[in-house]
C-alpha cells in the first residue's frame, strides 16, 4: 500500500489518477428567493391551575396529587382505638419495595406546643423571619417528633418518644437525630411524615360523619 492508497477517494481505485476539480461552471445557482421556514411555536405543558383545582373536602388537597392519601378501613379502626384509649395512633410506610419501612406515630400536646415554642424561639431570637424558612422547620420538627420506627433491611431501629428535656431543646434534639442521614433518606422519611399528617388532618375532620366510618376504604 502506498501514501496515494490513502489519499484516493472512494471508487478511484489505487492507478493513482487525479480527478478533475469542479469549475464554477460547475456549481449549480443559488436559487433566486429562499424557501419559506415553517414557523414552529412552542406551546408549555399546561400547568394546573391551583385556585380551581378540585380538591379534598377534608384537607383541601389537590386530588391530582399523587401524593394524595388514601384511607384503608384499617387506619379508620386504628385511629378511633388511638382516640378512645387515648394513644398514638401509628401509620407505616413501605418504601422502595419494601426494603425501607417508616413508622409514625401521632403527636401529643406537649410535642406540638414545644414545635410552636421552637418556631417562636426562631423568629424571635434567630430572626428566622420568611415563611418558606418557618415551614420547612415544622416539616422538620414533625418528622422528628413522630418518627417512631425505621426498618432499613437488617438494620432496625425505634425511636422513643422525646423526654421533656429534649422537647425544650428541639431544634438541637432534631440536628442530632438527624446529622448522619444522607439527602435521600432525609427527603423519603419526610415524605412519609407529610402523608401520614394528611391523613391523621383528614380522619379528625371527618370526625363528624357517621357515613363515612361505616362506609368502605376512601380514596381522598
Amino acid at each position: 500500500m502506498t501514501t496515494n492508497d490513502f489519499n484516493t477517494p472512494p471508487g478511484a481505485g489505487n492507478s493513482g489518477a487525479v480527478l478533475d476539480k469542479p469549475s464554477l461552471e460547475d456549481i449549480p445557482d443559488a436559487p433566486d428567493e429562499q424557501e419559506e421556514q415553517e414557523e414552529v411555536t412552542v406551546i408549555p405543558p399546561a400547568q394546573p391551575d391551583l385556585a380551581t383545582a378540585q380538591r379534598c373536602q377534608a384537607c383541601g388537597w389537590p386530588l391530582a396529587d399523587d401524593n394524595v392519601v388514601k384511607i384503608e378501613g384499617e387506619d379508620k379502626d386504628n385511629f378511633v382505638s388511638s382516640v378512645l384509649s387515648g394513644g398514638r395512633f401509628k401509620r407505616t410506610y413501605s418504601r422502595y419495595g419494601g426494603k425501607m419501612k417508616i413508622t409514625m406515630r401521632s403527636r401529643t400536646v406537649a410535642e406540638s406546643t414545644a414545635i410552636m415554642k421552637a418556631l417562636d424561639y426562631a423568629s424571635k431570637e434567630e430572626g428566622v423571619d420568611n415563611m418558606p424558612e418557618l415551614m420547612t422547620r415544622t416539616l422538620y420538627y414533625q418528622m422528628v417528633v413522630g418518627l417512631a420506627g425505621l426498618d432499613m433491611g437488617d438494620e432496625g431501629e425505634t425511636f422513643p418518644e422525646l423526654t421533656t428535656a429534649q422537647l425544650e431543646n428541639l431544634d438541637e434534639t432534631s440536628k442530632e437525630l438527624t446529622k448522619d442521614w444522607n439527602e435521600a433518606k432525609y427527603s423519603t422519611i419526610q415524605n412519609a411524615a407529610g402523608m401520614f399528617d394528611r391523613l391523621v388532618h383528614q380522619l379528625t375532620l371527618r370526625a363528624h360523619d357517621s357515613d363515612f366510618w361505616k362506609g368502605e376504604d376512601t380514596p381522598d
